[in-house]
């Protein structure tokens, strides 16, 4: 029996009642349950894309195609060097363990194409503060860590990586308008690898949004596959 499940963080963070439904394949929508839900915003995670006629009837919209990507990772512990060059600009690979404003400015282009800051209702800056409490949060887990790319002490691109049930995996990265096409990013990709064979898991995962065509291409053309995909609705009961 299909059921709203309250998110109790989403709630106390952003200050409304906020539930989850997920719709595995061949599930038929109860569009009843979705009408009478007292919650101001549900979340509708969907393993298949609903048709326009059931979206009319309890009036939700698409704000994210996700798409969930893997990598095998060798276990041998590969030794990368700490720094490389990008022209005649040496580039230093090095952890970050605060928080700046050069660093939140990537953590933000990061989460362009994110379904927080895509859908408008959004009006309180809940994707600012989402994002800085998510990069908050993950560069104080001991198990975490946060990678900047730096030129001249000037950071250019960044990559934050956790572990979820083992398994490495991609938060947020990012690369500064400047520096983008210089490979800034392939290499904070290479510090990922390291991260995932330090933690001995056999695979590193990242989340990105399929109208995200530069990131899409990237994944794909560094060895990563496509593992899961959902697609995310908004049901907005009440505006923020």
């Amino acid at each position: 029996m299909l059921q709203i499940q309250r998110l109790d963080w989403d709630t106390n963070f952003f200050g409304y009642k906020i539930g989850k439904l997920h719709l595995p394949k061949e599930t038929i929508i109860n569009t009843e349950l979705l009408n009478s839900t007292d919650f101001d915003l549900v979340y509708i995670f969907s393993e298949q894309i609903i048709d326009d006629e059931h979206l009319k009837s309890f009036n939700a919209n698409l704000y994210d195609i996700k798409i969930e990507f893997i990598k095998n990772i060798k276990t041998s512990l590969e030794v990368l060097p700490q720094s490389d060059t990008i022209g005649n600009h040496e580039v230093e690979i090095k952890k970050i363990t605060e928080l700046s404003d050069n660093l939140l400015y990537l953590v933000l282009e990061s989460g362009i194409y994110s379904r927080f800051k895509l859908d408008k209702n959004f009006i309180n800056k809940e994707f600012e503060r989402l994002y800085k409490a998510w990069i908050e949060k993950t560069l104080i887990d001991k198990e975490a860590e946060v990678i900047g790319a730096y030129i001249n002490n000037d950071l250019i691109g960044f990559v934050s990586m956790s572990l979820k049930a083992g398994v490495a995996d991609i938060g947020l990265i990012a690369v500064h308008p400047k520096a983008r096409g210089k490979h800034v990013g392939k290499r904070l990709l290479q510090a990922s690898y390291s991260y995932a064979q330090k933690h001995q898991s056999k695979a590193l995962t990242v989340v990105t949004q399929e109208n995200n065509n530069q990131a899409m291409q990237f994944y794909q053309n560094n060895g990563f596959i496509v593992n899961h995909k959902n697609y995310i609705y908004h049901l907005w009961k009440k505006t923020c």
